[in-house]
């Protein structure tokens, strides 16, 4: 499969007359990638999702629609991969991070009833207590540690997002309440963002971008050449 895909990538470019270098030119995918596809070597291309994306890119270039590459493609990966790759992965809210914080608590007040034990079982043993704590120290003691580590998780996380262009597509971008600004990005293109608590994206390929918000991954937004509006990510999205 992936050498047919790769020979008939090749007579797709050569029979429109363009060369490697003038399609890594007009793609932003560099020559590298594309000879590694016409010689169905994908193991050399970043990921399978940018296998995909160049196929589509390169297609579309050429005029040529990329369904019948795709379906060859598709005998390249693991059935349950590809399908997972292909179809558009609506962002889910994630998890929100207060799971150490949790365990953190848990270690926390076991740690205080075991040495409150311990705290009992000596203060039968010694004549004074000068040495011991009482409860009510150990108490407070765990009370202001539990309370630390809620102050610690409450505290606000900066969103740093990255977008990766697999397809050309437009975009525009507002972080928080600055004033909105637009691009195209080009296949391989890569934009880095910060924000206090708020982005919001128009897209105008859904399909051709990826998100990664904090080292969370995240698949295309939408389908192929899906125009989605006022997409916003948050902190609920960590």
């Amino acid at each position: 499969m992936r050498i047919e895909l790769g020979e008939r990538l090749q007579r797709l470019r050569t029979g429109k007359n363009v060369s490697q270098k003038e399609l890594a030119s007009r793609t932003r995918i560099s020559t590298r990638y594309i000879d590694a596809l016409e010689r169905g070597d994908l193991d050399v291309l970043p990921g399978q999702i940018f296998v995909i994306g160049f196929v589509r890119s390169i297609c579309t270039e050429l005029e040529q629609s990329p369904e019948e590459f795709l379906e060859l493609l598709e005998g390249c990966f693991p059935e349950e991969d590809f399908d997972e790759l292909e179809e558009a992965a609506q962002t889910k809210k994630g998890i929100m991070p207060f799971a150490l914080a949790a365990l953190l608590l848990l270690v926390l007040i076991g740690g205080s009833t075991f040495l409150l034990g311990t705290s009992g079982k000596e203060a039968e043993k010694r004549e004074t207590e000068e040495t011991s704590l009482s409860g009510r120290e150990l108490e407070s003691k765990g009370s202001e540690a539990e309370q630390e580590v809620f102050r610690e998780a409450a505290v606000p996380q900066d969103l740093d997002l990255s977008i990766y262009a697999i397809e050309r597509t437009w975009l525009r971008i507002q972080t928080d309440g600055s004033p909105p600004w637009e691009t195209t990005m080009r296949v391989g293109d890569e934009i880095k963002l910060r924000a206090g608590g708020r982005i919001m994206l128009h897209i105008g390929n859904a399909g051709g971008i990826l998100l990664d918000l904090n080292g969370k991954r995240f698949g295309p937004p939408g389908a192929h050449g899906q125009v989605v509006s006022n997409f916003i990510l948050t902190r609920d999205n960590l």
